[in-house]
C-alpha cells in the first residue's frame, strides 16, 4: 500500500494486499472480538480496520461494483454514531514523547512545519525523505510543556 492511498476510502472487498499479512491490529484481541461480533475488515493505512458489522440475515455479494449489500448497513451505522456514539480501535497510532533541550531543534530539522510554542498546541507535520522528498511519515506534533 503507499502513502497516495491514505486517505483514499477503503471498501469491503477491496483487496489491497501489498503488507496485509503484517498489518497492525489484525491479530489484536479488540480486532477478533470485532470479528465475532460480525465486523467486515479491510487493509486501510496500513491497519486492519472494521468497515461494517453485519448481521447474520445479510448475504453478501462481492461481485457487485455498485450498491454492495453492506452499503445500507453502514449507513444504519453512521446514523447510530452520528445521533448516540461510536467506538474506533486506533491501534495503528504510535506516540513519541521527545525531550530534552534540543527537542524542538530536532523536530524542526526532521518535520516540515513548525513546531508550536506554546503549550497546548498542536501542528500537522510530514517527515519528507532527504534525497527524494517523498513523504516518509505524517506526525500529529503537540507541546506539552510550552
Amino acid at each position: 500500500e503507499t502513502y497516495s492511498m491514505n486517505n483514499a476510502p477503503s471498501y469491503a472487498y477491496e483487496n489491497r494486499k501489498a503488507g496485509r499479512e503484517f498489518a497492525h491490529g489484525k491479530n489484536t484481541a479488540l480486532a477478533q472480538v470485532l470479528k465475532t461480533k460480525g465486523a467486515l475488515t479491510s487493509f486501510s493505512q496500513g491497519v486492519e480496520t472494521a468497515l461494517v458489522y453485519l448481521d447474520k440475515n445479510t448475504e453478501m455479494n462481492e461481485a457487485k461494483f455498485y450498491q454492495h449489500d453492506w452499503a445500507k448497513i453502514a449507513i444504519k451505522e453512521a446514523e447510530a454514531v452520528r445521533s448516540g456514539v461510536g467506538l474506533a480501535a486506533a491501534t495503528g497510532f504510535s506516540k513519541f514523547l521527545i525531550t530534552g533541550p534540543r527537542a524542538r531543534d530536532l523536530l524542526l530539522a526532521t518535520t516540515t512545519n513548525v513546531v508550536p510554542k506554546t503549550a497546548g498546541a498542536c501542528r500537522l507535520t510530514y517527515a519528507i525523505a532527504p534525497k527524494s522528498g517523498s513523504v516518509v511519515a505524517e506526525f500529529t506534533v503537540s507541546n506539552l510543556t510550552g
